[in-house]
């Protein structure tokens, strides 16, 4: 078994790409420059042909990685992020529900997406049933929209309205489904994004990675790569994945 990081670089690097391995562990780490052409990448995958002995190889890739991972191994197992903030986002809004003390006819809510799928029409109806105040922000406002909002409203008696633009000071609670719109945290509101894995600080990954950060860090600070470019729900769910046994020597 082996580990493998992946990160592309701006930086001008040495023939295109940087390979750096711990001594006496198969674990290593790739930087390659975001120009690279299709020879070095042959060569790449030459390099690790030959070093991964066609052993299972887990691969983490940083957060801006763009490459086709075939290009650098066949037989990998792509570390994926793991996002249940679909599942958890209750626990955090309750959270903040109860640190601001606010009643539930103080809350405006504001979903932002960038289509109308049946995860935002589940969340819709969900918020709608809870607090009095949810409107919505689209990046298109297409007619399935209007009709199923306004079918809402005539159902429930609730008034959604459906935003071309909105002013954060208008609500306190948004929750960003959207990768278009970029919404940041202020002290006037909980901003919620469902994009970022790494704001669900209760899941099993997150917790596992923070309980072995210190191995991480050493491990990052090793193989000259920055821990900040890596997700950390990623680096919890390797950990799972290896059982810790490579990574904890």
């Amino acid at each position: 078994m082996n580990i493998l990081f992946v990160d592309s670089s701006n930086n001008k690097l040495k023939f295109g790409f940087d390979i750096k391995k711990i001594k006496g562990r198969k674990i290593y780490s790739l930087k390659i420059s975001n120009n690279i052409n299709k020879l070095v990448l042959r060569l790449i995958k030459l390099y690790f042909k030959i070093a991964l002995k066609k052993k299972v190889t887990y691969i983490v890739t940083s957060k801006y990685f763009k490459y086709d991972l075939d290009k650098i191994d066949e037989n990998y197992i792509n570390v994926t992020e793991q996002n249940n903030l679909l599942l958890n986002d209750i626990k955090y809004i309750n959270e903040y529900i109860e640190k601001e003390k606010l009643d539930k006819r103080d809350i405006k809510m504001l979903l932002i997406f960038d289509e109308f799928t049946d995860i935002i029409k589940e969340k819709l109806n969900y918020y709608i049933e809870k607090y009095k105040i949810v409107d919505v922000l689209a990046l298109r406002n297409t007619k399935e929209l209007y009709n199923y909002v306004n079918n809402l409203n005539n159902k429930t008696g609730s008034v959604i309205e459906i935003l071309d633009k909105f002013k954060e000071e208008d609500y306190n609670i948004l929750l960003v489904f959207s990768n278009k719109y970029k919404v940041s945290q202020s002290k006037r509101s909980f901003c919620l994004d469902y994009n970022n894995s790494e704001l669900d600080v209760k899941s099993n990954t997150y917790l596992i990675y923070q309980n072995n950060k210190n191995i991480y860090l050493k491990l990052f600070k090793d193989l000259n790569l920055d821990i900040q470019r890596f997700n950390k729900t990623k680096l919890g769910k390797l950990y799972i994945h290896t059982s810790g046994i490579m990574l904890d020597k």
